[in-house]
């Protein structure tokens, strides 16, 4: 009878009267008023078990894993210590060798890495009861807040954000003959947002472009009938040695797509991208290579790139993600044979955004790594475009023009692949809870990841130490027990030496996961 007048002091409004005379009608509502009532209760059961599921999860028997792994560092890598929000996992289970029912993994590479991506996350936590706490550690190397800079031999991008050996290169001054001036000269520099205009001959026939028009041979040329009623935001055009490539930025109300189509002098041919080239952000296209083997490149603030090999088309947009993308460009590539596989470099034809980098593929069929070279930038550059002059196993040679508001230097730019002869090292700064007033000591390992090229994975050492004299290999110790001092600690990764100047592995983040407790 309580709980009858607590619904009925509740829901004032609702009068059950059901008597003789009572009209369906009447009964029918007070039914579903009735109905309302009970369905209200059991919405808040199912919002107090959940709570309770949530807030209190060791009340049945289910392991968390410590809400700091959804914590996410916005500007650099960081040691998070989170006091006492994280929930330790069941000592059964662990004692028991079986893999925990969560794995703290990274996005998708489709999120490209920005300058605010990038994570060094443990968790810290301790009762009696649950001793076992789960740690992380994790850098994808935008910065260098967790690198030893004094002991660690590699070279690390915060272009590409990765590590690789060092860079060898020489840069200055070199003399053009009149031939390669004037090559310089016909190259197309245009703004980023227009207007736009180009030039591209093969033999006695050119194609040209003028805004948002084309001509063959001096004659205006009918664009493609799939082209034709869409909202064309800009043009770009490209030669390879037999055939002109046509790239459209198309407007598609807040978003843009791309279209790219070969032009062989009589009929367009679209080029099928495995996905439909679609961005946020306005962008225009580059191209560059052979024939039978380029790049195609839609540069926007965030890039998105292909290879194209005969029909095959390899997806490549990681090597375009927004900090090389410098705001957006158009890309010009060179391909260079020189070696058992080819090398890549990529520069920009747009005005005042100029940018210059390598592609390498450590002698296999992908493109696995790339490397800046923003030591030859003085920030007063208009343009800076290049040509290659000659390449052999040693050196690859590119001729380079730099301008500015009122000069022009003639330079040359020779690449000598990477100093590898000896093993290069990345060695961490001390890896640590600084929260903590007492010591931890890892148990259990989950989790070991480099990142790595795949010709590299079998090659390079990850080792962990606690007082960086006694080191041991990390490599194949996922979900074995471990009892190694925690605080602090440190790991060192180490690429072996190489005979081929131009080989170095590409590491693009390391991932360290494990169990620990207070000692």
């Amino acid at each position: 009878m309580g709980k009858l007048f607590l619904i009925w002091r509740l829901f004032p409004k609702i009068k059950i009267s059901i008597n003789k005379n009572q009209s369906l009608l009447s009964f029918l509502r007070t039914f579903y008023h009735l109905l309302l009532i009970i369905a209200s209760l059991v919405l808040l059961l199912v919002t107090y078990f959940l709570a309770s599921y949530i807030f209190n999860p060791n009340v049945y028997d289910t392991p968390l894993i410590s809400r700091a792994e959804k914590v996410v560092w916005p500007q650099s890598s960081v040691l998070i210590n989170i006091l006492p929000t994280a929930v330790p996992i069941s000592t059964k289970r662990l004692d028991q060798d079986s893999k925990p029912t969560f794995f703290p993994q990274r996005q998708s590479s489709q999120i490209q890495k920005s300058s605010s991506q990038s994570r060094a996350i443990i968790s810290a936590s301790q009762t009696s009861r649950f001793p076992l706490t789960f740690g992380v550690y994790y850098d994808d190397f935008p910065n260098t807040v967790y690198i030893n800079q004094k002991q660690t031999t590699l070279h690390q991008d915060l272009i590409a954000t990765a590590i690789m050996f060092p860079p060898i290169y020489q840069w200055h001054s070199y003399p053009f003959s009149p031939q390669v001036k004037r090559y310089f000269s016909q190259l197309n520099f245009n703004k980023f947002t227009g207007p736009y205009s180009a030039k591209y001959c093969l033999g006695n026939n050119c194609l040209v472009q003028k805004r948002k028009t084309l001509y063959y041979n001096q004659q205006v040329l009918n664009l493609p009938e799939i082209i034709k009623s869409a909202d064309i935001s800009a043009i770009s055009i490209s030669a390879l040695q037999k055939r002109w490539l046509v790239g459209f930025t198309l407007r598609q109300g807040q978003n843009y797509q791309g279209v790219v189509f070969f032009f062989d002098g009589h009929k367009f041919t679209k080029i099928n991208t495995p996905t439909p080239v679609l961005s946020s952000y306005f962008g225009l296209w580059g191209f560059g290579g052979e024939e039978n083997d380029f790049l195609m490149i839609y540069g926007a603030y965030q890039g998105i790139a292909y290879r194209v090999q005969e029909k095959k088309l390899t997806n490549i947009s990681r090597f375009f993600a927004i900090r090389a993308m410098n705001g957006g460009f158009q890309a010009q590539v060179i391909r260079v044979a020189s070696q058992p596989q080819p090398t890549w470099y990529v520069y920009s034809l747009t005005l005042n955004r100029p940018q210059f980098f390598k592609l390498w593929q450590n002698d296999s069929p992908q493109i696995l790594g790339e490397i800046f070279f923003p030591k030859i930038f003085n920030g007063g550059q208009q343009t800076l475009a290049f040509k290659l002059l000659s390449a052999d196993s040693q050196n690859i040679r590119l001729l380079s023009q730099m301008t500015n508001s009122n000069s022009q230097l003639d330079r040359i730019f020779i690449d000598q692949g990477f100093n590898n002869i000896h093993q290069g090292i990345l060695l961490t700064t001390p890896i640590s809870n600084q929260m903590l007033h007492y010591r931890i000591k890892i148990q259990k390992i989950y989790q070991v990841q480099l990142k790595l090229d795949a010709v590299s994975k079998n090659q390079v050492q990850w080792l962990f130490s606690s007082n960086t004299q006694d080191w041991q290999s990390l490599i194949g110790r996922q979900y074995t027990t471990f009892n190694k001092l925690a605080t602090p600690y440190y790991l060192k990764v180490i690429f072996p030496a190489e005979t081929n100047r131009f080989y170095s592995p590409y590491l693009d983040s390391m991932l360290f996961s494990y169990y620990w407790r207070r000692v």
